[in-house]
Parts: C-alpha cells; sequence; structure tokens
C-alpha cells in the first residue's frame, strides 16, 4: 500500500474518531460527507490494491519463467556432460524464448556434433535445436 493511501486511511480514521466522540454529534450533511470521504478512501485503497496484485502476479511469472529456462538449460547440459563421447567437449547451451535452444563451440566429430543435438531436442521443454558446434579435425578423439 502506497504512503498516500496509507495517509488517507489514517487521516479518515482520525477525522471519525473525533467526529463520533462523545459530544461531536454529527449533523446529517456532515456524516454525508465522511461517508463520502471513506467511500472514495477505500476506493483508492481497492484500486492500489488491485494495481500491487497485478504487479506481484506479473513478477511473479517472469520469476517462474525465466527458472523454467534455468531448468531445461541444467538438463540439456547434464544429459552433455553425462555421455562419454562429449563429456569432455567445450560446448554452450542458450535457451530463448519458445523453447528454442542454440549449441555452439567445439565437438571432436560430426558424429558428436550429431549427437549433441539429438540429446538437446530429446530434453523436455525444448521446441528446435540450432547447432553452431564446429569439429575441431586433427582431435585424437575423432579418429
Amino acid at each position: 500500500m502506497s504512503r498516500r493511501a496509507i495517509s488517507v486511511v489514517l487521516a479518515t480514521v482520525v477525522a471519525l474518531a473525533t467526529l463520533v466522540a462523545p459530544g461531536n454529534w454529527l449533523r446529517p450533511t456532515e456524516a454525508q460527507t465522511v461517508g463520502d470521504r471513506l467511500d472514495r478512501a477505500i476506493e483508492t485503497i481497492g484500486n492500489e490494491g488491485r494495481d500491487l496484485l497485478s504487479n506481484l502476479r506479473e513478477g511473479f511469472e517472469k520469476a517462474k519463467a525465466a527458472v523454467d529456462a534455468m531448468s531445461v538449460e541444467a538438463r540439456i547440459y547434464a544429459r552433455l556432460r553425462w555421455d562419454k563421447a562429449l563429456n569432455s567437449a567445450d560446448i554452450s547451451v542458450d535457451l530463448e524464448e519458445n523453447g528454442v535452444v542454440t549449441l555452439t563451440g567445439a565437438v571432436a566429430s560430426e558424429e558428436a556434433k550429431a549427437k549433441a543435438t539429438r540429446l538437446a531436442e530429446d530434453t523436455v521443454g525444448v521446441e528446435r535445436v540450432t547447432n553452431h558446434m564446429a569439429v575441431i579435425a586433427g582431435d585424437s578423439s575423432s579418429r
């Protein structure tokens, strides 16, 4: 709740307390004015509360998407590291929106490059893989 809303609520409560204290009887028009002010204060708080809730929901959705993206990347990295042909390869994984993964780095053979693509494609959360990895010729593991 904003400071303005809190101030309005506090001012309204103080005004009401003063008006309803013993000896301070409200005339009908004064009671109407106080009621109108209370209605406006409640409406202001309600609008700001809805805005705050909307902002919280939006922030939560962004955080959830970021965690989901990290989870997909972690699963791909794990699959690449557990594979004997790829565990020492220098491979980077970049997850874009909508499950598009880009692989970059270097591997020892075309077979290793194809295997990395397959492993990434078969990972939950991946829709498409773009492979920009280079095959390093002359590596002893490619012979």
